[in-house]
This record gives C-alpha cells, structure tokens and sequence, in this order.
C-alpha cells in the first residue's frame, strides 16, 4: 500500500491523463456529458483504489493498467444509469408518477416480490439498502465472507434488472 504522499504524487502526475479518460470516454459516449463532473470525480477516488491494486510484477504498465480499469468503470457506470432511467420509465408506465411510486409504503416490497428474490437475497437486500448496512458487517451478522455477499447481491441485482428492464 502506498503512504498518502505517494497517492499525492502519483495523482499529480496522472490527473491530466484520468481527465483525457473520462474525456476520450465521453466522446463515444456523447449522450452522458452532463455526467462529466460526476464522472471525473469518481474516476479520480476510483484512481486512488487503483493504486492501491496495482502490482508491477503482473506485467501490465500502469497507464495501460489504469486506462482499462476506467474505461471499464465507465461503461458499467453508465450501463447503471441507462438501466435507472429504463426503471424509471418503467415506474411512470405503471404508477403513472414517480412521486406515486415513493408515496408506496415500502417499494422493497413490490420489487422484492416481483423479482422473485431468495430470502437470503430479500435479507441481503434489506439489510444493504433499507438498514444501510455495509457489505462486511452484512457478512459478520450472516457469518459469510464478504465476497459470497457481494455474490449474493449481484444475483439479486440481476433477477431485479431482469425483471424491471425488460
């Protein structure tokens, strides 16, 4: 791990390169510029766990390393986006409003009901968005690792994208 004054340095130095990313990264993707400020912004803290994850030994130079990480960031960053603003549409198709859908008792349910989730991933669920639960004190109450959490909720997350996105 990297001491604050070499994350310093190091962001210095590829700040204008994070910024030609984002940059080139918009240009195939005009339709999201209003994002721009947003998407820098989380590039640079996402830059910073970069760093961290970097291992020379592996063979990869760290601008091709870091070029790659982003861009993939990016596009799963916007693919998020698209599937909101699918959801949303969705919400005002049924509901006839959004405020109607916020005004629900709890919108967990319906989702949770109509994707069919497990309980363990209703449980996962709830736990993450309405208790505001990290992902690793999630994993010490369920007595898991923390990476069969996050399996855990990428597979809730598909059933809800399945069943909302189409």
């Amino acid at each position: 791990m990297k001491s604050k004054e070499d994350k310093a340095k190091m962001f210095i130095e590829y700040k204008y390169y994070m910024d030609y990313v984002v940059y080139s990264f918009l240009s195939l993707h005009p339709t999201y510029y209003y994002m721009k400020d947003d998407l820098q912004s989380e590039c640079y803290l996402r830059f910073l766990e970069l760093v961290d994850s970097y291992r020379e030994d592996e063979g990869a130079v760290f601008t091709t390393y870091l070029k790659s990480s982003l861009d993939g960031y990016l596009l799963n960053r916007i693919k998020y986006e698209t599937k909101i603003t699918i959801k949303s549409n969705r919400y005002k198709q049924e509901y006839g409003s959004l405020e109607e859908m916020y005004e629900m008792e709890n919108p967990f349910d319906k989702i949770i009901t109509d994707a069919e989730l497990t309980p363990k991933q209703e449980n996962v669920i709830r736990m993450k968005f309405e208790d505001d639960i990290p992902e690793a004190k999630i994993a010490k109450r369920l007595s898991v690792t923390q990476q069969a959490v996050n399996r855990i909720l990428k597979r809730a997350y598909a059933k809800i994208l399945n069943t909302y996105a189409s």
